[in-house]
């Protein structure tokens, strides 16, 4: 089920991100892109990141090549990436993820309640 404010948002912030012109967008993705990618890489898109790559799919933005960036991750080209690059955005934000929850973080989407175990709290994340 498609939740239309996750979709408005996504839509929101491709328009957005367009209109800043200083990313490289391509055409969106196409639901058989998307189920391919879900499908390789085992997990599903959420509605806003469904919606927005639907518009359009960034593949650069200014600075992404600065010497100064924080990490050598740009936007993830899921269309034609390399699959370990695709991994390495994806173990990125889980890792993220699971270090909130080691600091005592929980988002309400993963669930109603947090569950009492750590390594509960992780599973579900993961």
């Amino acid at each position: 089920m498609v939740e239309h404010d996750g979709v408005s948002l996504g839509v929101a912030a491709a328009r957005r991100l367009a209109e800043l012109g200083r990313t490289v967008i391509r055409p969106g993705l196409t639901n058989h892109e998307f189920d391919d990618v879900e499908q390789r890489f085992g997990f599903q898109f959420a509605d806003d990141h469904r919606a927005f790559f639907a518009q359009g799919l960034p593949v650069w933005t200014e600075g992404d090549d600065h010497p100064d960036k924080t990490t050598d991750l740009g936007w993830p080209d899921w269309r034609d990436g390399d699959p370990g690059r695709l991994r390495e955005h994806l173990d990125f934000a889980l890792d993220g993820a699971l270090g909130a929850i080691e600091r005592g973080y929980w988002h309400p989407w993963w669930s109603d309640a947090r569950p009492v175990e750590e390594a509960d709290a992780m599973r579900i994340c993961a």
